[in-house]
């Protein structure tokens, strides 16, 4: 209730008890004051006032009273207006610190209710833009918010599932007990997350990775159902790609090798239980790096995914092709493609008419794709070999089968390509020598450098200007001829043997610089002896031609072994130059404008193109032995001999036939003309000690002579 009210303190409202306290004993000695000169001031005018009227003690003493009393009324009513006015301000400022503490409150229930719908606004646009599905159902199940990356992933829009169930997104692909275990789990531990498969709005079926989370109120119970999800298309597509890259070959999309091996497992695990054939075809596309190194690697590319969809189109469809590196693939056949073969026999019948089938199919030129227009042309023309291995005879596992194609590969390549073969124990043997032979020219290449080459020596076979006696007349040149001795045993091998292992491995590019260089060693030898007009000829193969740094190479040899272009001839077989007719004949022209000359060796046992003869420059011809052999008896040796010295002499080179055994072959060369012999029956191949004791200035001649290094034996 409101505090009483009264004449000396009007309608003040009363202060708690310390408040009033305080302002009494605040006011109390100014009260006090005020007081006293009241009643002085009382009586002391009343006393005055008597006075002047003659009045007597007692009447002055009854007006001072008077007075006294008029003081003390007056104290009063001063006391009581400062105590009212004293009250009223401390009410005042104690209502002035109350609104104050009200309003900093509610500044700072402001404050906290701004950051709070700031943080539902940041929630509300998190939820709109983020990338993962998002989707709220009530307890009763029933969508009630969905964002825009549930629209964007499942093509429905707000309005269109708003108060549905999510059913509408069953694919169908999760049967009832796979939603049983996903409500038991959001039972028993309030979430769940897991791949499921949905499906949109279009009726495509997607794969999305799903997590659903309770919300619930104090009291426990489900108020809300809250799913997160991420489309996984993407990360399907990509997880397959990877997949498929696994076991395919990325350029040409065939099976690659992890995956021919393990269907060829499959493959002989079945023939153990039925007895049936498997057979395993191993194709390399013949000088295929030729077109490589030639034509650019983007032709190469496209003759390979040409190559491998003429094969795939060539055996059935549910045999498996393969590539396997390079220009290498490979075909598993068995099952219904050998189903009409009649026991082994009938098997390898089926398998010899599809290998026959393959190496037909690449008679006619590849069409390439995207590169008509361009360099390189829309075809290009490339043969094949096929290698043959049947399990069980050939290997009961893949790797023996592997291995055994792989024989019998090399064996088509070296009948003369463009043909298919099958296995046998004697080209297993063949291969085994190979092999033995690759490892023991790496050994003995791989000592050191130059000076260390191991177990090669160069023997010299001189040369000669037959002498109008009939004997082998003046000393011109000599061939110097190739020998090694294999580091495991130091057997000598034939060059024979070891030169085409060294060319097809490569190794014939080392081994070649080394017998240019002790070729040079030799002839600087020749010349400090006093003796002029002997040349040195050194034999490249193909490879060593095609190797884009071999004219440096041969000129850093010269230069560091003292000679010059003048002092050797460099020799290369007919066949080889005509091998890559177009890429030789600018190695050629490299060299022969570096001072180099040129022989072309076994003249007429290849394309005797007279066209390119020309085109080569060359200083000599070189007739093979086959010729010499059937002289003079045969006439038709006689013919052609005769032939290739008077063609030669017509077009301004010299002649040198080789191989001459019998006086009589002297003899009949000497009569055609030919301009330089070397054979046995002159002089066995022989070492640099003794060639050097053939040398006497007096009987050297200072024309044109030859001084071959070749890498193959006479």
């Amino acid at each position: 209730m409101p505090p009483s009210s009264d004449a000396s303190s009007g309608d003040v409202p009363a202060l708690p008890g310390k408040a009033v306290a305080a302002v009494e004993h605040r006011w109390m000695p100014l009260v006090l004051l005020v007081s006293l000169a009241g009643l002085a001031f009382a009586g002391l005018f009343a006393a005055g006032l008597g006075r002047e009227a003659g009045m007597g003690v007692p009447l002055v003493m009854g007006l001072g009273a008077i007075g006294v009393v008029a003081g003390l009324t007056l104290a009063a009513l001063v006391h009581g207006r400062v105590r009212r006015h004293e009250i009223m301000r401390s009410l005042v400022r104690q209502r002035t610190r109350e609104l104050e503490e009200a309003r900093v409150l509610a500044e700072e229930q402001a404050a906290v209710l701004a950051m709070a719908n700031r943080d539902l606004r940041v929630a509300a646009r998190v939820i709109e833009h983020s990338v993962d599905g998002i989707m709220v159902t009530d307890a009763d199940n029933r969508i009630v918010l969905v964002n825009r990356a549930f629209t964007d992933i499942s093509g429905y829009t707000e309005a269109e599932v708003l108060g549905h169930d999510p059913g509408l997104l069953n694919s169908g692909r999760q049967g009832p007990e796979f939603y049983r275990v996903l409500w038991r789990a959001l039972r028993d531990e309030g979430s769940w997350s897991g791949e499921i498969w949905n499906r949109r709005k279009d009726g495509t079926v997607y794969p999305e990775w799903l997590r659903i989370t309770l919300l619930r109120d104090e009291n426990g119970d489900v108020t809300h159902h809250i799913a997160v999800f991420s489309d996984l298309t993407e990360k399907k597509e990509a997880e397959e790609r990877s997949r498929h890259l696994a076991f395919h070959d990325p350029l040409t999309g065939l099976a690659n090798r992890a995956l021919l091996i393990g269907r060829m497992r499959l493959a002989l695990s079945a023939s153990r239980r039925t007895g049936e054939a498997v057979a395993l075809l191993l194709l390399d596309l013949d000088h295929f790096k030729l077109l490589n190194d030639t034509r650019g690697h983007p032709v190469g590319d496209a003759a390979i995914v040409a190559a491998g969809e003429r094969i795939r189109r060539t055996v059935r469809p549910g045999d498996t092709v393969a590539r396997l590196g390079g220009d290498e693939f490979a075909v598993i056949l068995g099952g219904a493609s050998l189903a009409n073969g009649d026991g082994r026999g009938g098997a390898l019948g089926a398998v010899a008419h599809i290998a026959d089938r393959l190496v037909a199919a690449f008679q006619q030129p590849l069409m390439l794709e995207g590169v008509n227009g361009t360099a390189g042309g829309g075809e290009v023309r490339l043969a094949c070999s096929v290698g043959v291995a049947v399990a069980p005879a050939d290997g009961d596992t893949w790797e023996t089968l592997l291995r055994h194609a792989d024989v019998a590969l090399y064996a088509a390549k070296h009948a003369g390509r463009d043909r298919y073969h099958f296995f046998t124990p004697e080209i297993g043997d063949r291969v085994r020598d190979r092999t033995w032979i690759e490892e023991g020219l790496r050994v003995s290449l791989g000592v050191g450098g130059d000076d260390l080459v191991d177990g090669f020596t160069l023997v010299y076979q001189p040369q000669y200007r037959p002498g109008a006696d009939g004997t082998g007349g003046a000393l011109m040149g000599a061939e110097a001829l190739l020998r090694w001795n294999h580091p495991e045993d130091l057997s000598p091998v034939s060059p024979a043997r070891f030169i085409p292992v060294a060319e097809e491995t490569g190794l014939i590019v080392p081994l070649g610089d080394w017998v240019f260089r002790t070729a040079c060693r030799t002839a600087r030898k020749v010349r400090d002896r006093g003796v002029s007009g002997f040349k040195m000829a050194v034999n490249l193969s193909a490879v060593q031609l095609r190797d884009k740094g071999c004219g440096d190479r041969l000129r850093r040899i010269l230069e560091e072994e003292g000679c010059t272009p003048a002092d050797i001839a460099l020799e290369i077989t007919e066949s080889a130059l005509m091998g890559d007719a177009e890429g030789n004949l600018q190695a050629v022209h490299d060299l022969r404008a570096s001072g180099f000359r040129f022989a072309i060796d076994d003249f007429g046992t290849g394309y005797s193109s007279l066209a390119y003869l020309r085109k080569f420059a060359a200083a000599y011809v070189k007739i093979d032995k086959s010729f010499v052999d059937g002289l003079p008896d045969d006439d038709a040796s006689r013919q052609i001999v005769a032939a290739v010295i008077a063609m030669s002499h017509h077009l301004g080179l010299e002649t040198i036939a080789e191989g001459i055994e019998t006086q009589a072959q002297l003899d009949c060369l000497r009569e055609l003309g030919c301009d330089f012999i070397q054979g046995y029956l002159l002089g066995r191949p022989m070492p640099e000690a003794q060639l050097m004791a053939l040398m006497a200035p007096e009987i050297v001649s200072a024309e044109i002579a030859t001084k071959q290094v070749v890498v193959s034996g006479n």
